[in-house]
This record gives structure tokens, C-alpha cells and sequence, in this order.
């Protein structure tokens, strides 16, 4: 059956603008550009398949999972916009189409940016958006529901809002007040103990993320880079996340290589054989795999896995 416990809720576990012209997108260049590694890569048909088979097209979003209806707006929806964009054959029309529909959920109670859009959520916004800055401090995540508006340019308490399903999900990492879909304030804090050195410690997700937003700062990223190579055990990145879940993180292994990418550092033999043993029959990334190596879990894989590994072997450095 499908793993369907997404690592959203960080207090369970102990640890974590789009100004696009939709009438006139940027031209995408077709070619695989030069910072991109050739050999082995995904099947990218069946991938593509995949995600078209979670789009709902009465929302203009992707399904979490094969398994489920629900829809988490950032960062599922955002990074398989990117996705789509990024394809070896994109499709361009799915990109804006999620993306208009990101810029009409609004998040009316974000303490960090009033009424920002479901295109931005202050933590992994580096990965889908050139040059994004977030925090130096990661914060947990608030999972809560979004205000639909009537288009992008309305705000919260336009004519025609409304609270949409409970099946439209917003991840954010900020504070969330009160506002008219979410009762009370959600501030889960931030993280301890995610940039912490050796096997088994530390989060290696957020170090590569925060390895990108130290980047966009222009921060030195030297140690956070080590402290993250060093992860890598030959098998997968046994960070604090593996160590307490036994199991190893496909998305951590994408946003490695990302971050290898974009530093220009080599990525370590045998991690894109990884990423590529991720795929499942049915064209989706699995989101985990066994401490020993093997893909015997048994998964459907993600909208939001799938998409990373999409951005891990497509996106071109310049566009970070």
C-alpha cells in the first residue's frame, strides 16, 4: 500500500513571484543546456504520465497521490509547475494553468508577507523561484486551508472569496494568524539542530535549501555544503530524518543533486542511479527507500517527489 505519512507535521517529527506574463510566457529553450549531466536519466513519458494522471483539470492542480484527492497548493502544485516547465517536452499551457490558480488562493493571515499568494511558502521557494530569499532560520510548517479569490489580482476580502474544500491544502513556513478560512494562530516555531555535522544528525533537506537561499544572499555556503556531502553514506543521506524513520528520502537525494549542480560540485557515484531506481512502474518517484538500498517499499510515489526529481535533472543552473 501507498505510504501516504507525508513528512509535513515537523512537531511530530522531532525535527522540518512569480511575476510571469500568462498571456505571453517565456520561450523555453528545448536543447539540454550545457550545466546538465547526460547518461542515464528517468523515463521521462511515463513520468509525464504520471503527473498528468493526478491533475484534476476542474481545479487546475495536481492530487497529492494516485491514493487521495487531496491537493496541497505549495509546494506540490508550485514545484509541478515548474515541472511542466522544465520537461523534455514541456507543456507550457499545465504550467500556467497551476500557476494562475496558485496567484488566486491567497494566504490572508502570513505574519511574514500579508496576503502573499499560494505560489510562495518562505521555505522552498529557492527550488521553484530565481533568486528567492527565506529565512536563515527555517520555521516549521503550517499546513492550513487557503482563501480562494476570484483571480489573481484580488485580495482576501474581495467580492466573491470564499473558503474553499477542505481538500485544498497551503504549506507555509510563517506564522499564521487568524483569518477568514483558519481559525486561530498557527506558529510552530523554528527548527533546532538541522545544520548539525555527521551521520545520522542534522536535516538534509533544509541544509540544501538553505545551502540555495544562502546562495541567493550572497552567503558562504562552504560549510553547510560539507556538512551535507558528508550525509552521504553510499547509499542514500543518512541525516536525522533517516536515522529515526529507518528509511531513506528520495527528496533528499534530488535536492542534493541540485545543490551539487548549482555549486558546481560532482555528484556522488551512484546517486542518480538512485534517483532513477526511484521511478515506479506507474512513471511516479517513490518518496522513500530502504536503509539497505532496495526499493521494497511498496509506493505510488508523489506529485511533489516527482517534481523535485524533474527539477534535479532538468532545471538549468541559471534559472536557480
Amino acid at each position: 500500500m501507498e505510504d501516504t505519512s507525508r513528512p509535513r507535521d515537523l512537531t511530530v517529527h522531532y525535527f522540518p513571484d512569480d511575476d510571469e506574463d500568462m498571456a505571453s510566457p517565456t520561450p523555453v529553450d528545448l536543447s539540454s543546456p550545457s550545466d546538465m549531466a547526460t547518461g542515464p536519466q528517468p523515463d521521462w513519458d511515463k513520468l509525464t504520465a504520471y503527473l498528468d494522471a493526478l491533475y484534476d483539470a476542474n481545479q487546475s492542480l495536481l492530487r497529492a497521490h494516485p491514493a487521495t484527492s487531496d491537493i496541497w497548493t505549495a509546494s506540490d502544485n508550485m514545484a509541478a509547475a515548474r515541472a511542466y516547465e522544465y520537461l523534455p517536452k514541456p507543456n507550457l499551457m499545465r504550467r500556467d494553468a497551476i500557476l494562475s490558480t496558485l496567484k488566486s488562493y491567497k494566504i490572508c493571515g502570513c505574519d511574514a508577507v500579508s496576503e502573499h499568494d499560494a505560489t510562495t511558502n518562505h521555505h522552498h521557494d529557492p527550488l521553484v523561484i530565481k533568486g528567492a530569499q527565506i529565512p536563515t532560520t527555517p520555521q516549521r510548517d503550517c499546513t492550513r486551508t487557503p482563501r480562494k479569490v476570484s483571480g489573481p489580482a484580488s485580495f482576501c476580502d474581495s467580492g466573491g472569496s470564499r473558503c474553499p474544500s477542505a481538500t485544498i491544502v497551503h504549506e507555509d513556513h510563517a506564522a499564521w494568524l487568524g483569518d477568514p478560512c483558519n481559525f486561530g494562530i498557527c506558529n510552530a516555531g523554528s527548527i533546532s539542530g538541522w545544520d548539525e555535522s555527521g551521520p545520522g544528525r542534522g536535516l538534509a533537506q533544509t541544509m540544501a535549501i538553505q545551502i540555495l537561499n544562502r546562495r541567493n544572499r550572497g552567503l558562504s555556503t562552504n560549510e553547510l555544503w560539507q556538512n551535507l556531502a558528508l550525509k552521504w553514506d553510499g547509499r542514500g543521506l543518512f541525516d536525522a530524518r533517516a536515522d529515526q524513520d529507518r528509511r531513506y528520502s528520495v527528496q533528499a537525494l534530488a535536492l542534493f543533486k541540485i545543490v551539487a549542480r548549482v555549486l558546481g560540485k560532482p555528484v556522488p557515484s551512484g546517486l542518480d542511479e538512485k534517483l532513477i531506481a526511484a521511478q515506479g512502474a506507474n512513471g511516479g518517484i517513490r518518496t522513500h527507500y530502504a536503509l539497505d538500498g532496495s526499493f521494497t517499499l511498496d509506493q505510488q510515489g508523489t506529485a511533489e517527489t516527482t517534481s523535485y526529481v524533474v527539477l534535479a535533472f532538468r532545471k538549468p543552473v541559471a534559472d536557480f
